[in-house]
């Protein structure tokens, strides 16, 4: 089966929380983590980091050529004619697009998600509509021609700013198709979008030190409930429509 390349969407002038992808956490950058899970998976083919070629993000690209990770600098708030850029400069057929607020995502989700792509033919696969997974394990695969095809429609920034947007509003227009969870646990938040998210998962990484890679979803729950780690957000602000997407 061919190897999807994950593009992973970051800034540092995040609107929420500023500068958060490289806030420290068990010694590392956010972002460290989530790409060291995301190479974790044996679905995926590389990371690229898709940012903007604002000034604020020069300290997000050195710290990339230091990790050797891939990066595309592209417009600030067109993140979708970033995106389209992107996939042709590297011709790209498919990808898995993340947001880089969230440290723990799940390879083994991202390698279900990835085979079930290919085996259905899907346009636009997603586990968000509605999500049935912790906020912090959003993963989104998409046909990079659906997606031009897609841009060519779109003028309001508003949803060019958020990529995949329209095809939340063209659902009849695309082959997408919702990835559940047999269990609903779309109440637990393991995103960082607010200074509260972080202070929280502060808390998770001290708890997972020396495991910052291996763990997944279900082990996570059971030592926040274990421990009694409570996110005071909760995931009254879990809405893919309006999230600060990087």
């Amino acid at each position: 089966m061919t190897k999807l390349p994950v593009i992973l969407q970051a800034r540092m002038s995040s609107h929420r929380l500023p500068g958060k992808v490289l806030f420290n956490l068990n010694g590392k950058p956010m972002i460290f983590w989530q790409i060291q899970r995301i190479l974790k998976c044996q679905n995926v083919s590389e990371v690229i980091v898709s940012t903007s070629t604002d000034k604020s993000d020069d300290i997000l690209c050195d710290y990339l050529e230091k990790i050797s990770v891939k990066y595309y600098r592209g417009h600030l708030t067109d993140v979708l004619d970033r995106f389209i850029s992107l996939i042709d400069i590297h011709k790209i057929s498919n990808f898995v697009r993340l947001t880089a607020d969230s440290p723990l995502v799940s390879f083994q989700l991202l390698n279900q998600m990835i085979v079930f792509f290919f085996e259905n033919n899907f346009e636009y696969l997603t586990n968000t509509m509605p999500p049935t997974y912790p906020d912090g394990f959003d993963i989104e695969i998409v046909s990079s021609n659906s997606l031009k095809k897609l841009a060519s429609q779109i003028q309001d920034l508003s949803l060019r700013e958020h990529v995949t947007l329209g095809f939340h509003k063209s659902i009849d227009k695309y082959r997408i198709f919702n990835f559940s969870n047999i269990r609903d646990l779309s109440h637990y938040r393991f995103t960082v979008d607010y200074s509260e998210d972080y202070e929280f998962m502060l808390r998770v990484f001290e708890e997972i030190k020396t495991r910052e890679i291996q763990i997944e979803i279900d082990e996570l729950i059971q030592i926040v409930e274990t421990k009694k780690i409570q996110n005071p957000l909760g995931n009254a602000f879990r809405n893919i429509a309006t999230k600060d997407l990087e």
